[in-house]
C-alpha cells in the first residue's frame, strides 16, 4: 500500500509542477533594452525592480518601478511596455508578474565610437534582464581618460 502512496503523491506532485509551469507566460516579443545615454555619461548603475501586469491577450497593460534611479527606471518602464506575451491558456483576466532589469558599466573607457555604442543584453528569463555598457570617459588636459 506504501508504494501506491509513494506513486500517487509523486504523480499529484508532478502533475502541480506541470500546472504551475503553464501558467507561466511566455514572453513572445520586445524591443532590445538599451542602456541610456545620459545614465552611461553620468556613470549611473544599478537594478530597477519592476512590478507589471499582463491582460489576457498579452499585452503589458501596466508597469511600477519599486527601485533604481528615476533615468533606469522610466527606461525600463518604456521597455516592459513593449513586451507581448502569450494569451493566457485559462479564464485568467490578467496577470501580475515581476521583474528586475540590471544597469551595469564595463571597466575601461569606449576607445571608439563602435565601442561608445555598444551594449550587451542577458536575458535569463524576462524576470531578469540584464544590460551591460561601455562608459564614455572624459579626455583630461593631460590627455589621460577619467571615468
Amino acid at each position: 500500500m506504501r508504494p501506491i502512496a509513494a506513486s500517487l503523491l509523486w504523480l499529484l506532485v508532478s502533475v502541480s509542477s506541470v500546472a504551475r509551469d503553464r501558467t507561466e507566460p511566455v514572453l513572445t516579443s520586445a524591443l532590445l533594452p538599451h542602456y541610456p545615454h545620459i545614465a552611461a555619461t553620468a556613470h549611473i548603475t544599478g537594478d530597477v525592480r519592476a512590478a507589471f501586469r499582463v491582460a489576457s491577450n498579452g499585452d503589458v497593460s501596466s508597469v511600477e518601478t519599486a527601485s533604481g534611479h528615476p533615468i533606469l527606471q522610466r527606461e525600463t518602464e518604456r521597455n516592459i511596455r513593449t513586451w507581448k506575451f502569450s494569451p493566457a491558456e485559462s479564464d485568467m483576466t490578467e496577470m501580475k508578474l515581476e521583474t528586475t532589469f540590471t544597469y551595469k558599466l564595463t571597466d575601461g573607457c569606449a576607445q571608439n565610437s563602435i565601442e561608445d555604442q555598444t551594449i550587451t543584453v542577458t536575458v535569463r528569463s524576462f524576470r531578469h534582464v540584464e544590460i551591460q555598457a561601455v562608459p564614455r570617459c572624459v579626455q583630461t588636459s593631460q590627455g589621460q581618460q577619467k571615468p
